[in-house]
């Protein structure tokens, strides 16, 4: 069973997905799903997107997040910022109050996905593309 901050989270993606006519299937992975069915609480979530890249999933949430944040408080709604001055392995975009970052691939540190993370209602959300852990597996 879902929290109440649980739904209106899962709520809010599902919304951009379907606000900006992504026709992308959102799954929840990870160590999410294995804490929810054990009975634990988990701070981050792992969501996988099959059609569009995780950074640009990623872009449309902030969007919208900073079009509504004028009628949400500000303790409600909110992304955590962080900044590398090369771009390198992180490099992160705003939109309005809300920002995300991109954290690169890096096969040498196991790191096969490009991942975009932001954080929303207090909790973690690493949004990577479905369609690039294919390629990665096979």
């Amino acid at each position: 069973m879902l929290t109440a901050k649980e739904r209106a989270l899962f709520d809010l993606l599902l919304n951009v997905a379907k606000r900006h006519r992504t026709n992308t299937t959102l799954r929840v992975v990870g160590g999410w799903v294995r804490d929810k069915l054990l009975g634990k609480h988990s701070e981050d979530i792992d969501l996988a997107v099959d059609n569009i890249k995780g950074r640009d999933f990623a872009d449309l949430v902030a969007r919208t997040v900073a079009a509504v944040a004028p009628k949400t408080p500000p303790t409600k709604l909110h992304a955590k910022r962080n900044k590398s001055k090369a771009g390198g392995p992180h490099s992160s975009a705003s939109a309005g109050s809300c920002a995300y970052t991109v954290i690169a691939s890096n096969p040498r540190a196991l790191k096969h996905l490009e991942t975009a993370r932001m954080r929303l209602l207090d909790t973690t959300i690493d949004v990577v593309s479905n369609s690039r852990m294919h390629a990665v597996t096979q």
